[in-house]
């Protein structure tokens, strides 16, 4: 970075790195916090002394950076790695071992870290190598409010989804490869495994359907394929595939029993997806989500409220912008709730901000009904 860069305002250093420090050696974990603390800009927000609990304590905190031991009771680190990037896909694991590098450093690597330290190294060495994992927070350039979004190409598209799918990708490689240690592994490690294969498919598989509208709606439009749809039904089976957001968010339902529209379901379905996965994404952990919906002479309307604290003004005029705020995107760089507005809009419908208040929001599909 220049120093034209820092006069231009573009970029910042970051304020204060949060970091999750994993140890089963309790004065390991106290020399790893003052450490970093005489070194700064660094704020220990938690420490977890086994896998098992890294891993909770990486989902709730979802924090910048987590520096994890190897050899640990419970879940080593190994074994916690992969699961550690599910539950926070945008931390990085700097893994510290009194292993020698040649012996674990590429296994680290391959299972998904950021990078690999001897402990040995640690008191002289740490601070500038957390300043190389998480260096400067980007400073938000001004947007414009339009829905038009900026002008991308696909070669644009192309490359943001490369850089989105390779985390879902290295998870899947890393949890399928622990798979293959299955004689090693009780059954509840390897159901657990499983689970997290499924959730990392089902995350894949949003981002690859968001940019391939993206593509469809740059060279003209999206082709629907109307069939008559119970859509309050489809909604319940989306609820009871996605355990990923009912294990960590009580969802309350409350929806009609039969409105029937005719609507693409596979469409419908990505929307649906995007509205739940963007109200777990903000809340946080064991918030509940609420979910109804409500039916006129005209139109039928699902309704998803969660508890994240609420959207600024300048948030809310930017959240249906292609590349808009990274604040409320369900998938992909600010594609989520531009595409779910597209596909209802095609549909004759919308999707809207219903309401938002300091407790949270609630979005809203509205699809006209075929009367």
């Amino acid at each position: 970075m220049t120093l034209a860069d820092f006069e231009a305002g573009q970029r910042e250093l970051t304020a204060t790195v949060r970091v999750l420090v994993v140890d089963d050696v309790p004065d390991i974990r106290k020399l790893i916090r003052m450490t970093l603390e005489r070194v700064g800009p660094f704020d220990v927000v938690g420490e977890a002394g086994d896998g098992q609990f890294a891993i909770a304590e990486a989902a709730r905190l979802k924090p910048d950076i987590v520096l994890l031991d190897l050899s640990m009771p419970i879940m080593d680190g190994l074994e916690a790695l992969p699961e550690i990037l599910v539950a926070s896909p945008e931390s990085k694991v700097l893994v510290l071992s009194g292993f020698t590098a040649g012996e674990m450093g590429d296994e680290a690597i391959r299972l998904g870290a950021a990078g690999y330290m001897e402990k040995g190294g640690i008191v002289g060495k740490l601070g500038p190598r957390l300043r190389e994992l998480v260096p400067f927070r980007v400073a938000p350039s001004p947007r414009p409010t339009d829905t038009s979004g900026p002008p991308t190409t696909s070669g644009d598209l192309f490359a943001l989804l490369l850089r989105d799918v390779s985390r879902p990708l290295t998870v899947l490689h890393a949890l399928a490869s622990r798979l293959l240690r299955a004689e090693e592994l009780p059954p509840e490690a390897v159901h657990s495994a499983m689970q997290a294969i499924t959730r990392e498919a089902r995350r894949l598989q949003l981002l690859l359907d968001t940019f391939s509208d993206a593509g469809k709606l740059e060279v003209g439009g999206l082709d629907l394929t109307l069939v008559p749809t119970d859509v309050p039904q489809l909604l319940r089976e989306l609820l009871d595939e996605l355990t990923e957001i009912t294990a960590s968010h009580p969802v309350n339902v409350d929806v009609d029993e039969h409105v029937v529209v005719n609507v693409d379901p596979t469409r419908i379905r990505h929307v649906l997806m995007s509205l739940l996965s963007n109200a777990a994404k903000f809340s946080p952990l064991h918030t509940p989500i609420e979910v109804t919906t409500a039916t006129d002479d005209a139109a039928f309307e699902v309704r998803v409220r969660d508890f994240c604290g609420g959207l600024s003004a300048e948030h809310r005029d930017r959240l249906f912008t292609k590349f808009g705020p990274g604040e409320r995107e369900a998938a992909g760089p600010g594609l989520g709730l531009y595409i779910s507005r597209e596909i209802a809009r095609a549909h004759g419908g919308d999707v809207f901000l219903a309401n938002c208040d300091a407790s949270g929001c609630v979005f809203a599909l509205r699809l006209h009904l075929n009367r």
